[in-house]
């Protein structure tokens, strides 16, 4: 399922320049930065900007 939810999040990013929906799809999720990351890599699709754009996800929430 999380490939599925990050072929959309890049559709997103990449496509339609709409990084704040994807990051606010990638939190609904469920699925954790880790996860996102590694089927990132795995991909291996425009990984610069969907790297950046995952790490500012979840960069934002507040750890505690």
């Amino acid at each position: 399922m999380i490939s599925g939810i990050l072929f959309a999040c890049q559709y997103l990013i990449v496509d339609r320049d709409e990084p704040g929906m994807a990051q606010e799809l990638m939190l609904q999720s469920g699925f954790s930065q880790e996860e996102f990351l590694s089927e990132q890599l795995e991909s291996d699709y425009e990984n610069e900007k969907m790297i950046k754009t995952i790490n500012s996800a979840f960069g934002n929430l507040v750890k505690k």
